[in-house]
């Protein structure tokens, strides 16, 4: 009524005005609309949308999403979409989407771009300091008759047509992604997390995904040291990635026998 012409208005304050009881049907009718639209905020805020509407925001959005991330993972991922969206095929952007997904202090992930975070190595001598430690070992990894993949010091060998390359595609391109999770996380992340850091890297990438029990220093400096064997022990916090190699006839690798090196 209060919308309508003046002269209609007048009708809202004469008893049994039939104008009057046509519009009240139509606010009626309008009121629960009025209150959805006001609503539709927090349906989008992801600090208060339902779960339902996450998934439709998301999707929305183009994120990278699965039904199966919990509530709290869902919604870090949704706050976070305008750095996954501009950090797409970045580190940034992939340790965004880790962090959503594994928040916590210290982090909780790893992100190790082998050629851009080594280099490869190189040997030193005569002045020349050589590479730091960790780095990177470029060449084959087999043998074979038909091609002498053997390594002379001081010596490059051109490719030739019709030549394999020099084994580096195997290390260049290649992203290793360590996630510190339990036992009950690893069950719950495994099938779908892959898919997930995949949409995040470039489409030439390869990526080596590890769920380890917690992180540890791998460099080579004073803060790496070397502790006795932990205590068998069966549970969620079993410890991993710990190898004894055998007191005889361990071969390093598969190599033909001009190259292969063994352990006595």
């Amino acid at each position: 009524m209060e919308n309508l012409p003046s002269i209609y208005q007048r009708a809202e304050s004469q008893p049994g005005s039939f104008l009057r009881a046509l519009v009240g049907v139509l606010e009626t009718t309008t009121q629960s609309l009025d209150t959805r639209i006001a609503a539709m905020g927090r349906r989008i805020d992801p600090s208060t949308a339902p779960k339902e509407w996450l998934d439709f925001v998301a999707r929305w959005l183009g994120v990278p999403w699965d039904d199966g991330l919990d509530l709290e993972q869902k919604k870090a991922i949704v706050r976070r979409a305008r750095d996954l969206a501009k950090g797409r095929g970045t580190r940034a952007g992939l340790e965004a989407l880790l962090e959503s997904i594994a928040p916590g202090t210290p982090r909780r992930f790893r992100v190790t771009d082998s050629t851009a975070d080594f280099g490869f190595a190189t040997v030193g001598g005569d002045g020349c300091a050589g590479s730091s430690l960790p780095a990177m070992l470029g060449g084959r990894t087999r043998w074979s008759p038909e091609l002498d993949a053997r390594a002379v010091l001081d010596h490059v060998r051109l490719p030739c047509a019709g030549q394999v390359d020099d084994g580096t595609w195997q290390l260049a391109g290649k992203i290793r992604i360590e996630v510190a999770a339990s036992a009950k996380e690893r069950k719950a992340w495994e099938p779908w997390l892959l898919a997930l850091v995949t949409q995040m890297v470039p489409l030439t990438t390869r990526i080596d995904l590890r769920f380890v029990g917690a992180l540890r220093n791998d460099r080579l400096d004073g803060e790496l040291t070397i502790a006795p064997p932990p205590t068998p022990h069966l549970g969620s916090g079993t410890v991993t990635g710990l190898v004894r190699l055998p007191e005889r006839g361990a071969r390093l690798s598969d190599c033909g026998p001009d190259i292969g090196t063994r352990l006595r």
